[in-house]
């Protein structure tokens, strides 16, 4: 499938793309206003940069276990996009990858990604839950910023960087699961959580 192969088109409400398909091209469903549905394909391995960039309609989505990658924002401006499923072997998610979907409630990000590119989840307002498994070592600038209603956050102790700004604005978040100890979390180095965020490791408390 092409690139741009249905953006702009408000009237497509559901499609199923049939199983042969190994890729759709870069906004290839870009401001599709009414799509409230889709099924990926198992053959998909990648979706590209704004794939589903503007699809305001669209509610859920399940990603195929085949796809490794997930582009620049691929699902910003979702807004009423309440469910995502991660696969377990996702390797990528890029910058801004759900910027500004206001009505996701959860996310787990899979240990199969290093890095987390930065402001993957910025804007998410109505996100409760942040939930990150061992196997992730970075995660970048921004990428909960502004997500207001964040109150669980949980991160792995294979972490080795913090990008600045993480939690920026993320006023009901009080506490940070980690699943290290606090010598290790000191290690891996972020002043910039707040003083009213406790981390609470294994073996104690780092306030």
């Amino acid at each position: 499938m092409g690139d741009s192969a249905f953006s702009c088109c408000p009237k497509l409400s559901n499609i199923t793309l049939p199983q042969t398909i190994e890729r759709i091209g870069h906004s290839a469903f870009f401001r599709c206003d009414g799509l409230e549905h889709i099924e990926l394909p198992k053959s998909l391995t990648d979706i590209p940069n704004k794939a589903f960039d503007n699809c305001t309609a669209l509610r859920s989505i399940i990603i195929p276990d085949g796809v490794q990658r997930i582009g620049e924002d691929a699902f910003t401006n979702c807004v009423a996009l309440e469910e995502v499923r991660l696969p377990a072997q996702l390797r990528r998610i890029n910058a801004d990858a759900f910027s500004f979907c206001e009505r996701l409630k959860r996310i787990e990000i899979p240990g199969s990604v290093v890095k987390i590119q930065r402001a993957v989840f910025y804007g998410c307002v109505r996100l409760r839950e942040f939930i990150v498994l061992d196997g992730v070592e970075e995660i970048g600038d921004a990428v909960c910023t502004d997500c207001t209603s964040l109150e669980i956050a949980q991160l792995p102790r294979s972490l080795k960087k913090l990008g600045r700004n993480l939690f920026r604005d993320c006023h009901n978040l009080k506490e940070i699961r980690y699943s290290g100890t606090m010598e290790e979390w000191k290690a891996v180095g972020n002043d910039q959580l707040g003083s009213n965020v406790r981390i609470v490791c294994v073996d104690g408390i780092v306030k």
